[in-house]
């Protein structure tokens, strides 16, 4: 089973956002080259799509406000999600 571990999200200007993390197996073991998706959670219709660097890792950057989740897919593994992440304009949590 693989695991999103680490998912970051932050804001990089009032309307775009950025998400970020880490891919590891259960044994905590970071997965290189799996696939990387990140799709709305209202339809499960893919947003961007990555591939995890060498060291587990993506990055997902100009990211519209919203809810997502990330799928990631990797030879020899089941596939995984993340739980619901939820992007937001930092003007509606300062109001």
């Amino acid at each position: 089973m693989l695991t999103v571990l680490g998912v970051s999200i932050v804001s990089l200007a009032q309307t775009k956002g950025r998400v970020a993390g880490t891919v590891e197996d259960g044994s905590q073991k970071t997965i290189e080259s799996a696939t990387i998706a990140l799709l709305r959670e209202k339809d499960s219709s893919v947003a961007k799509v990555a591939a995890a660097d060498k060291n587990g890792k993506f990055e997902f950057e100009n990211v519209a406000e919203g809810k997502y989740v990330v799928g990631i897919t990797a030879v020899g593994h089941k596939k995984g999600f993340s739980n619901t992440l939820r992007l937001v304009q930092l003007t509606h949590l300062l109001n």
